[in-house]
């Protein structure tokens, strides 16, 4: 079962829709707001952060004030999304930000329990990126993407603060999506690798559509788990089309 996916607006500035080219109707219509002219538009940049780790980020052009949140796996690789940040967007500003928990065993970070303070620090880096882009950003509602863990604890995030998330992607999440924590939202896409154990996602996401949420699972050819594999540009296109444009494949 389908559900009407709204657009994303922003009132506080003048954006035209996700994804559109602006156009000015009338002689009193408002200017397009002005990046900074030292904004990089063509690739992801480190941005320090103090007292905390750096941002990575992906910039839209002042046509886009949506915001992307992506939360990386379990001392995964923070630049995991780079292949396919330009498909983001082209729908918004895409912020990686880096778990902060080290892990003990091996190289890299992981996502602490505490969610109240992944949602303070996912917080400060909407309001530093918005700042940074003289405004141009929806820092009230983000999209949310994860892999693994970040996954499960993006739809832990979605669960906790009901309505300031309205699409999600999980990338490989560990558990079933849960109706419960998802329900919030007006679009779900859940992927997952051909050759990891990937039932319980289809799964979930079966339960989600039949609860009535416009939900969609996409398999990763030829990956196992803790990649998107050699297709997975493809895949996120359609993800990211399915979530903002409610199109399936």
């Amino acid at each position: 079962m389908d559900v009407a996916i709204p657009s994303v607006t922003v009132p506080s500035v003048a954006v035209a829709p996700v994804g559109a080219t602006p156009k000015a109707t009338n002689d009193s219509a408002l200017p397009l707001p002005v990046l900074p002219p030292t904004l990089n538009l063509e690739r992801p940049i480190e941005l320090p952060i103090a007292d905390d780790r750096p941002l990575r980020i992906r910039h839209a052009g002042p046509q886009t004030a949506h915001a992307i949140v992506y939360l990386h796996g379990m001392c995964g690789d923070s630049k995991g999304a780079d292949p396919w940040s330009d498909l983001a967007t082209q729908y918004g500003t895409l912020i990686v930000v880096r778990a902060d928990e080290p892990c003990l065993d091996r190289p890299g970070y992981k996502w602490p329990k505490d969610l109240t303070a992944i949602q303070a620090r996912i917080d400060r880096a909407l309001r530093t990126v918005k700042d940074l882009r003289n405004g141009v950003l929806d820092a009230e509602h983000p999209t949310l993407i994860g892999y693994s863990q970040g996954a499960y604890r993006a739809e832990q995030l979605i669960g906790q603060f009901p309505g300031r998330y309205l699409r999600t992607i999980l990338g490989g999440p560990p558990t079933p999506p849960s109706y419960e924590a998802l329900k919030s939202a007006v679009a779900v896409a859940v992927l997952g690798g051909e050759l990891e154990n990937h039932q319980h996602m289809l799964d979930g996401t079966t339960d989600l559509i039949a609860h009535g949420l416009h939900a969609h699972f996409f398999l990763l050819p030829r990956v196992h788990h803790g990649s998107y594999g050699p297709e997975g540009r493809r895949i996120l296109a359609q993800a990211l089309t399915f979530v903002f444009d409610g199109q399936r494949p």
